[in-house]
């Protein structure tokens, strides 16, 4: 069953982000927490993501998209910007 506190995530925020800057160097030096907690993400059946309460895949979904942020500058670090 997927974790619905996010703790995966929660580690990883907790160990490169400091004063609201995120340490993308060292998060690129050791991606697989990261990582690991995006295939998580991605295990989740639609049908069993459905049957959660409307709070429960919200904050599934924006942390996903945070995190899948976290990828994708940590993927083509160092840069000036980010475009999608």
């Amino acid at each position: 069953m997927f974790d619905q506190n996010h703790t995966a995530l929660d580690r990883v925020l907790k160990q490169h982000v400091a004063d609201g800057w995120v340490s993308y160097a060292a998060l690129k030096a050791a991606p697989q927490p990261l990582d690991a907690y995006l295939d998580t993400l991605a295990a989740v059946p639609e049908a069993e993501f459905k049957t959660w309460p409307e709070k429960t895949r919200l904050a599934f979904l924006i942390n996903l998209y945070n995190a899948a942020t976290l990828k994708l500058v940590v993927d083509r670090y160092p840069l000036s910007l980010i475009h999608i």
